[in-house]
């Protein structure tokens, strides 16, 4: 017998990343195998279900995780460009006087 775990309905879905009615309608399809636990009822994921989307949801963070990384190395790249252009426009503006400005 394979080791696996009753999950409510609620966890289920967190677990799959489905919604709670996607997960009704798998126990109602008959695609999963649940019980009623306490008036509640629980769906069954085998150790192996477990696995699979584990390493999906490990995939996926992964994907995630790179793509954060890179668009910190763009945020930061884009806030050394602004800086120097800061830089540019400062040190052009000094010689210039506003006449305006100025009181004689």
């Amino acid at each position: 017998m394979d080791n696996g775990s009753w999950l409510s309905i609620i966890e289920y879905a967190a677990f799959r990343d489905i919604s709670i009615g996607a997960a009704r309608s798998f126990i109602k399809l008959g695609r999963v195998k649940s019980k009623s636990i306490n008036g509640k009822l629980h769906v069954y994921v085998n150790e192996e279900d477990f696995n699979y989307h584990t390493k999906e949801r490990d995939r996926k963070y992964m994907a995630v995780k790179l793509e954060l990384d890179s668009l910190r190395k763009e945020i930061s790249k884009l806030v050394l460009e602004k800086n120097d252009l800061i830089k540019v426009i400062n040190e052009r503006n000094k010689g210039n006087i506003n006449p305006l400005s100025t009181s004689a």
